[in-house]
């Protein structure tokens, strides 16, 4: 952290600012101090932004959708002043370095830190795109890393900046060397451009340099645009996830929930990080706290540790479309890189009508941008079945109007449309102009149906996506607001998810299901696999009369669970005791990720498969 400059305000809303973390082509951003004493980030814009009405338009509605984004891996904006002089945002503050400073610092991550950065990463771009925004702008200096995981940052001006004055004329906006192909030539981005981004970042996670080499901007981009990326120093564990991600088209590029599904052992538990880049991060917040020092002065890294608290966080943040094509085969790397150092000015590429990139460093990288792409499935279910028990509570009164002006009418034909086993997409029609915003809800208010509640504010947007559990059936109102009030909740618009497979040749199979301490998780499974163990098919609950410390005394150990029935469903959370599911079970969680296995001691000859639904707030 650098000292107050002067001209420096010391004073910006309720927070005194005690220093600066740095400054970008949107403006500066400072530490503040609330009056209770949390450190906070407060990014305060350029003058000449925020004499622009238009962007000052712009801006409230980014703000107002980087508020609706909420997961454990996320960065939400916790304060902002969108009307006043001089507008500002505002998010708690993370004790991390970011991603570049640990790699420029301490060089390339461990495999397993690596893997664990990619779990978390892909879990926090899920809680994007969930609400309805892609972020445009995954690089190294947009990821915190604190000891219970990374953080995504840098939320709230995006589309307010692409469409001011610094960035007009068709221009593309994003960071030479992370950016997708598609951002670079200036086409519709969505949720897989995060993905090539998400992809590029491992790259310099694990190696050190990013995977299209050095040089000038336009060079940078022609390699993301034309050429293979390099990952001839990928570890191999690595190698594949990553040529995955950084497939040049989009449909190629895995969904985030197929990333989670797959990146089944990378819990983010404590000591997920080399101890040389953890140490001092638990010193108690203050000036001199870790994270604090020397950030860079073009795009400084600020970030919430805290969920908004009138944003619960969403269960098991996962995938957008279907399963994805891997790339095939390995491409040799042809660019070199000796340096560690990732950290480069963000720029703003214009493509001219030749197609040659022009180059311009008025500006600075941004944030998100919302994504209003169809549903992959392309169904339009109808909005029949049973609402979930406290819909009262979804179909209430407008609230009463605090501008004299009446109330929004209710959204109209609400509709749920499963895009697979862990996204929602909710749409609605929207009857009335000035809308500033939605919320969403199923039903259980701000904390009932056993942990199960579900509340999601979204910007001016007719659709957004709903993380969700497998096999889960789900119903959704929807509410409009505007600066006169709130509108009677509209719905219920229902569906069900599909549910997924566990495969019994493996132990343990992550569900891409991440629950909270409290909740009521509930599963259910169907089907009958042959075991070779046992000789037999068998269902979901196992041999009852077989245990394996009774009937495998010798190999008992060997079991994930020994005093579990024989071939049994069984379930783990987070690093916790085993316990059994059989053919349903409605147990209380801890906190952590489900993990679904056989109890057997040897997975060779097993075959088959069991159909497991989850739903969190009781049975699916």
């Amino acid at each position: 952290m650098q000292e107050l400059q002067a001209g420096d305000p010391q004073r910006i809303g309720p927070y005194s600012l005690v220093g600066r973390l740095g400054a970008g082509g949107m403006g500066r951003v400072f530490v503040g101090r609330s009056a209770g004493g949390r450190l906070v980030a407060v990014k305060v814009i350029r003058d000449e932004l925020a004499g622009d009405p238009d962007f000052r338009v712009r801006f409230s509605r980014e703000v107002a959708a980087a508020k609706s984004v909420s997961g454990l891996f996320t960065a939400p904006v916790v304060d902002a002043d969108v009307d006043g002089p001089v507008p500002w945002l505002a998010t708690a503050y993370v004790a991390g370095p970011s991603l570049a400073e640990a790699v420029r610092d301490h060089g390339p991550l461990p495999v397993a830190s690596v893997l664990a950065l990619a779990a978390g990463l892909a879990e926090g771009l899920s809680a994007v795109h969930a609400a309805g925004l892609v972020h445009r702008d995954l690089k190294p200096s947009n990821v915190l890393l604190a000891e219970d995981g990374p953080r995504l940052i840098d939320f709230g001006i995006s589309r307010a900046a692409e469409a001011s004055s610094l960035t007009r004329s068709g221009v593309v906006v994003g960071s030479a060397g992370f950016m997708s192909p598609e951002q670079a030539e200036g086409r519709e981005t969505g949720p897989p451009s995060d993905v090539f981004s998400l992809g590029a970042v491992l790259v310099l996670a694990a190696t050190g340099a990013g995977p299209f080499g050095t040089g000038s901007t336009a060079a940078l981009v022609y390699r993301v645009v034309h050429s293979p990326p390099n990952l001839e120093d990928v570890p191999a564990e690595v190698r594949l996830l990553a040529e995955r991600c950084l497939a040049k088209e989009p449909s190629q590029r895995p969904a985030t929930g197929e990333l989670l599904a797959e990146l089944q052992g990378a819990d983010l538990a404590a000591g997920w990080l080399p101890p040389a880049i953890t140490e001092g991060l638990s010193q108690p917040a203050g000036i001199s706290r870790p994270g604090l020092v020397d950030r860079p002065t073009t795009e400084p890294a600020f970030a919430s540790g805290a969920l908004a608290p009138d944003l619960p966080t969403v269960t098991a943040a996962k995938r957008f479309q279907g399963p994805s094509v891997p790339t095939g085969h390995p491409r040799p790397g042809t660019m070199a890189d000796s340096s560690p150092q990732r950290r480069r000015r963000p720029v703003v590429l214009a493509v001219l009508l030749a197609g040659v990139l022009a180059v311009t460093t008025a500006g600075t990288a941004v944030a998100l941008h919302r994504f209003t792409g169809r549903s992959a499935s392309g169904q339009q279910p109808g909005t029949t079945g049973v609402p979930p028990a406290a819909a009262p509570t979804a179909t209430g009164h407008p609230s009463a109007s605090r501008s004299g002006a009446p109330a929004p009418a209710a959204p109209a034909h609400v509709v749920a449309t499963a895009l697979g086993p862990y996204t929602i997409r909710v749409s609605w029609a929207e009857k009335t102009a000035a809308i500033t915003g939605f919320n969403i809800g199923n039903g259980c208010g701000t904390d009932g149906c056993s942990g199960g509640a579900l509340n999601i504010r979204t910007g001016p947007v007719t659709a957004a996506n709903v993380t969700t559990t497998p096999g889960a059936y789900q119903c959704f109102y929807v509410q409009a607001v505007n600066s006169s009030g709130t509108s009677a909740w509209a719905g219920p618009g229902c569906i069900s998810t599909p549910g997924i497979n566990i495969p019994v040749n493996k132990k343990w199979t992550y569900t891409g299901v991440m629950v909270r301490s409290g909740a009521t998780i509930g599963i259910s499974a169907t089907g009958d696999v042959y075991l070779a163990a046992a000789g037999s098919s068998q269902a979901a609950s196992g041999s009852p009369s077989c245990t394996p410390a009774a009937d495998y005394a010798a190999d008992s150990s060997q079991f994930p669970a020994p005093e579990l029935p024989c071939w049994s469903l069984i379930a783990r959370i987070g690093n916790g005791r085993p316990f059994e599911v059989g053919n349903s079970i409605l147990v209380t969680a801890t906190t952590g990720r489900l993990y679904l296995g056989v109890n057997d001691d040897t997975f060779t000859g097993n075959t088959g498969i069991w159909a497991v639904k989850i739903k969190i707030g009781g049975l699916p």
